[in-house]
This record gives structure tokens, sequence and C-alpha cells, in this order.
């Protein structure tokens, strides 16, 4: 077939075109095709022979065996015919050349064709370039050969997560071939999962990816007081590396677990002695400072607080410090109700308290629930006590309450509050319990607290999540003065 291409085009070229057709060619690389479609100005024009010349070389006598990469011949007896050749994957790169000969013309198209292996290796030079790595990346996934829960991972991140990867890929860039930007990729995803998981989740994220290598034998060891330390101190740190998550975690383990709770104190964290490899904690006091630029990635704007504009830095704050999370769909809540045990969380979380074991206080609190340990942590601490030998959980916590224990966690600080002014006194002071009320108003002389219109405190009215969060908030800033 091919020596006959050969003779037929020898004679074509010498030829003058008495009929004419158009060309278009349309190669459709995604499915291993390349189309041809052949158009001509009339129909029955009969027989034309289609060559496809590989890059470099053209429809000469010397070049048909060396250079042809396929060819067809198609009867025209239509206006339009198409041809579909097998093309894709391992060709080489390069300007290919569609040759349509009928017995009296030649028209030729040109199509630029990258292979698999240079295509990406084109992707992988955009991404190490790129501002935005994740949007470049998360269009091209199907390129890439990543295990799909890294994948999913990855594709569900929050705005928050998103620049908080974009972030780290542009800081390090650390690959050159696709098996290398596939790892980093996994390396990056994970690493930005953890740094946004919080006390309560990070242990199931440690769970959820093989490829940290974490054994929890240990870990399943240790006392209920011991694994909120370890995965509060987890929660607090970034890593650099995958192999930082294991070395950090396997080192909190064996610290903890030599460790009595009475040797670490009751105010959090590591204390001193904690071996924790190559981990970074989080920010200094200095650079906690809410208009640091570099934090910028831990805010996050929530799309429902037009009508708490009051307390919407106080919210966006603490959301990114992990003290408290929205409700899903960007959505904080801002008027729903806070719970007891929702609340005692917080303070926890915000004061960064542990510590504390079940003595048995609370009638109503399940060891085995989420809220156990930040229960346990306050009532150590002295912050709460309940009521009768129950805690209330499921209770919506009350105004004067609320400020009971924001009050005594400064008081467990040993933070002494201003006195702004000494004309406060709300006009239903006398309904706040005799237990809250130094509460109440020594935080309303500071400026902590406001009333809620007549001059009235309303001590018994149920705090909402603004509320709460606008209260934390400023009670934390003058735990940093003190």
């Amino acid at each position: 077939m091919k020596k006959i291409a050969v003779i037929i085009l020898s004679a074509v070229l010498c030829c003058f075109a008495t009929q004419a057709f158009a060309l278009d060619v349309e190669p459709s690389i995604n499915k291993n095709t390349l189309q041809v479609v052949i158009s001509a100005h009339e129909s029955d024009f009969g027989p034309v022979n289609v060559y496809i010349m590989k890059p470099g070389k053209d429809l000469l006598k010397e070049n048909i065996l060396l250079g042809l990469h396929d060819m067809k011949q198609v009867i025209i007896d239509m206006e339009q015919s198409v041809l579909e050749f097998g093309f894709g994957g391992t060709e080489p790169s390069g300007e290919y050349t569609v040759y349509a000969v009928s017995a009296n013309d030649t028209k030729a198209a040109k199509f630029t064709y990258l292979n698999d292996e240079d295509t990406i290796s084109a992707l992988i030079g955009q991404i190490k370039s790129t501002q935005t790595p994740y949007d470049l990346i998360s269009e091209n996934t199907s390129v890439f050969q990543v295990d799909q829960k890294y994948t999913d991972v990855f594709l569900g991140f929050s705005q928050t997560q998103k620049k908080h990867f974009d972030t780290m890929f542009k800081a390090k860039r650390a690959f050159a071939t696709k098996a290398e930007f596939e790892e980093f990729l996994i390396s990056c995803t994970v690493l930005t999962d953890l740094e946004t998981a919080t006390h309560t989740t990070i242990l199931d994220r440690l769970k959820f990816y093989p490829v940290l290598n974490i054994s929890f034998a240990k870990y399943n060891n240790l006392s209920a007081t011991a694994k909120t330390k370890v995965l509060k101190d987890m929660s607090d740190m970034t890593f650099g590396a995958l192999g930082d998550v294991k070395s950090s975690f396997d080192g909190l383990v064996d610290y903890y677990g030599r460790s009595s709770p009475e040797s670490t104190g009751g105010g959090g964290g590591l204390g001193g002695g904690a071996p924790i490899a190559k981990a970074v904690f989080t920010p200094s006091e200095d650079e906690e400072n809410t208009n640091n630029e570099e934090d910028a990635f831990d805010m996050q704007s929530f799309a429902d607080l037009q009508d708490v504009q009051w307390a919407k830095e106080s919210i966006e704050y603490l959301f990114g410090k992990g003290v408290i999370s929205g409700k899903g769909d960007n959505l904080f809540m801002p008027s729903d109700m806070v719970t007891r045990e929702e609340f005692v969380k917080m303070i926890v979380e915000a004061f960064n308290i542990s510590g504390g074991i079940n003595l048995g206080t609370y009638a109503d609190v399940d060891e085995n629930q989420w809220y156990a340990p930040y229960v346990y942590a306050a009532t150590s601490a002295g912050i709460i006590n309940g009521s009768d030998g129950v805690f209330g959980v499921g209770t919506p916590i009350t105004r004067q309450d609320m400020a009971a224990i924001c009050y005594r966690s400064l008081q467990h600080f040993k933070v002494v509050l201003p006195a702004y002014s000494d004309d406060v006194m709300f006009s239903d002071i006398n309904d706040v319990a005799e237990y809250a009320r130094e509460s109440v108003l020594s935080m309303a002389k500071s400026g902590i607290l406001n009333g809620k219109g007549n001059n009235m405190f309303m001590p018994y009215d149920n705090a909402t999540r603004a509320e709460a969060a606008k209260v934390i908030y400023e009670i934390l800033k003058f735990a940093k003065l003190g």
C-alpha cells in the first residue's frame, strides 16, 4: 500500500488542480483519536488519500517509509467526510502534517501534539511557577495518579485550607518529575488538613492517612488526660514534613506516658521537656496580633455575620485559632444558642487548659463523649462546678453562667480586671444569682459585658454563639495583658 501511495503521489504533485476541496483537521487527544474532516465543494468527488506525517517530515518520496504515521483512503460521495485515526499517548511530540491527496489536488493542514509525558512535564512546569497552584492542580487532578482518598480531601478544602495549601506549596515546590510531584501533592494535602484540624478532630485525621505510618498502640494505653494533652499539643503544631508528624506524635505519647497529670500542671501545653522533632509551634504572642498579614489564611469571613458586625472580629479571630468552628456551608449561625458543654470547650481551647480526670463529680457527664475531657479540665481548674452533682449537659448556657465561667477563667490565670467605670449597675442586678453577681459586675466595669437594653443584663437569657465569641475574645485580650 505504501509503494502504491508513493507512485500516486509522484504523479499527483506534477499535476495542476482542476478540482478543489477544503481540508479541516481536528485532533482529539483526550480520546486518543485524531479526527480529520474533509469538506469537498461537490459530491461524488471520488477517492482521496489522507496521510499523517510525523514532525519534520513532508510528503516527499524519501520521507514516506520513515515519516508516515498512518494513511487512509476515503471515497467522498457527499460534501463532507470524516476519518478517525488512532492517535495519542506515546507518539512523539511535535508539529504533525495531514495531507489530503486526490487525483487532481493536494491540501495540507498542520497540528501540534504533546504526548502524555510531555503534557505532564509542561503542566508541572506551570504548577511550579503559578501563584495559585491549588486552582491549577484542582483542574488537572485526573492527569495524576494519586490515591482517590487524598484527591477527595484535596478537592474538599475550604477557602482557608486552600490558602494554607498555596502558602506551603509555593514555599517548597520540591519536585521535578511526575512521581515526585504526586508524592509532594500528597504531603502538602495531608499537612494542610492536619494544620487546620482541631483538638477534637485531629485523631481521626491522623488515623485516616496510612502514609503517616503511625502506630496507635501506645496511645491507646494512655489515660484520658494524657490522650487529651497529646491531641491538644498535636493540634497546636505546624509540621514541615510527613515524617515530623509521626516523630512528634510518638514523642508526645512517650512523654505524657511517663508524666503524671501533676507534673505538667493545669495550664496546658507541653510544659518543659516534651520531645518534639522538627515541629513548629503556633505563633508567639507578638505574631498572634490579629492584624498580622501572615495569619491571613487563618481568618474566615462567614457569610452570615452581616447582622452581628459587633462580633465579627471576635468570631473570625477565634475561628482562626481553632477555638470555635462554623456550622457548614460557610455559615456561623451567630444567633444559635450555646450549650454549657460547647461553651466550656471554647474556654478550654481559648486558654489552652489541660489536665483533669473523671472524679465522678457529674452524674450526667459520659466520659466517652467528646465534651468529657473539656468538662474534666475546667472542673480541675476550678472554673466550673455544676449544681447538685449535675453539669447540665445539653442545656443552653445562660448569660450569668457565661460571665461566671469567664471570670473564674481569668482568676485561674491570676488576671486582675481594671475597673474603667464604677458607675455600672444594671437595673436587674438583684436578679443575678449570688454566685455570678461579682463576675457580672467586674466584667461590666471593665467593658467586657454589656446589657441588652433598658439597662438590663437579663441574667437568665441564653447566650448566643456571637455573644459567646465576643466575651471570650475580650477576656483573652485582658489575659494577655495579665
